[in-house]
């Protein structure tokens, strides 16, 4: 009888130490997932920042930004600005991971600047196609009136100059 219970301590120790070694291999587990995951969101957000630093010096360096920049009331953008690059390729290629940032208010702020950024972009190829549009009336005998095209352009102008300040404003804080 005293033997049966030897053996029964023995299972019950045994069982014990296999089961607290599994624990332990399950926790070793659990703490690599997490440096590796938390590895590949830190990853994420160099790309995204360095991304978005870029877009913004080109932007506010190049023609696009100090021009919007200057823009003075009552006037409309009076220059093409060429667009056919694919911009935003980290973010376009890292949509679907962008969801897993566990910081939900950082995930709403990339997003925000982003869409804003695509925006502009729709913007400017707009200003582009109406300008393109004046060009043409210009082109017509003196009889079509080019003034409803102008302050349709003049109001576009004011509706740029309000992305591009709340561009400076989002960015930074991102």
């Amino acid at each position: 009888m005293f033997a049966g219970w030897i053996a029964f301590a023995g299972a019950i120790i045994g069982g014990g130490l296999t089961l607290g070694g599994v624990w332990l291999t399950l926790y070793r587990v659990k703490i690599a997932k997490k440096k590796e995951n938390d590895q590949f969101l830190l990853g994420l957000y160099q790309a995204l920042h360095a991304e978005l630093n870029t877009l913004k010096y080109v932007y506010e360096n190049g023609d696009w930004g100090k021009f919007i920049e200057n823009l003075q009331p009552e006037k409309f953008i009076d220059s093409y600005f060429p667009m056919g690059h694919e911009y935003f390729t980290i973010y376009k290629n890292n949509a679907s991971l962008i969801g897993q940032i566990p910081d939900g208010k950082l995930r709403q702020k990339i997003i925000e600047a982003y869409v804003i950024m695509m925006g502009m972009l729709d913007s400017i190829n707009y200003n582009n196609s109406l300008l393109q549009e004046l060009e043409e009336k210009k082109k017509l005998p003196l009889a079509v009136d080019q003034t409803q095209l102008i302050t349709r352009m003049k109001d576009y102008a004011v509706k740029i100059k309000q992305r591009h300040e709340h561009l400076k404003i989002i960015i930074p804080k991102l």
